[in-house]
């Protein structure tokens, strides 16, 4: 009995044991796959977000260039409206239906007309030399 008993245990143990390590190493070979994939995963995300910094990148300049595109339409637009808006006021104040001085002398014609043609020529200059147009 005594012989019996002792090769049942022994040889339970020993089946739990290789059972035991062939199971441990069916999780050591499960973990090594899971960190692999980990280390996988972790190297994704990080390529995904440096092609999402290099996207956004790409937006921002593209947004940038045309914001300075609008920019000097927008300038030259400016330039042509400090040019005409003096004539325009003077047409303005020159075109109503009320007397306004100088209004029956020939000569007050030539010299509106003077300050007219003065206006044009010196914004045409001075925003040339700005290269505003």
């Amino acid at each position: 009995f005594f012989f019996f008993f002792f090769f049942f245990f022994f040889f339970k143990n020993l089946f739990f044991f290789f059972y035991f390590f062939s199971f441990n190493s069916t999780i050591s070979k499960f973990t090594l796959q899971f960190s692999s994939l980990l280390r996988d995963l972790d190297t994704a995300k990080e390529r995904t977000n440096s092609l999402n910094t290099t996207y956004m990148t790409r937006i921002s300049v593209q947004v940038a260039q045309t914001s300075n595109k609008m920019n000097e339409a927008v300038k030259k637009l400016a330039a042509i409206s400090t040019i005409f808006m003096p004539l325009t006021f003077i047409a303005g104040l020159w075109g109503m239906n009320v007397k306004v001085p100088g209004e029956g002398k020939d000569i007050w014609f030539y010299v509106i007309a003077a300050v007219c043609a003065m206006i044009i020529i010196g914004g045409i200059l001075v925003f040339s030399r700005l290269k505003w147009l």
